[in-house]
């Protein structure tokens, strides 16, 4: 993906990205979206993990990034899985 990027922002070419990896070019008008009518539908992420009461506080933040950070298309509460 690195090289593809790199690739069009140099305006040697189009690429297929995710949107999380060129959003800031996006927004700063460095590249622009082409065939946006033509878009895969998202893919769901699921973070699985044992219950447990103590968990690394790497793992609470990576979880808590994603949770804030991705956005949603479930209607799953991740602190209650029952809902999921």
């Amino acid at each position: 993906m690195l090289y593809a990027l790199a690739a069009t922002r140099e305006g040697l070419g189009i690429a297929r990205l995710p949107s999380w990896y060129v959003a800031g070019d996006l927004r700063s008008g460095r590249l622009t979206e082409l065939l946006g009518a033509h878009q895969r539908a998202p893919t769901p992420v699921q973070l699985l993990f044992l219950p447990s009461r103590m968990h690394s506080a790497k793992m609470r933040s990576f979880v808590d990034h994603v949770v804030t950070e991705w956005p949603r298309t479930g209607s799953g509460d991740m602190n209650d899985p029952s809902s999921l």
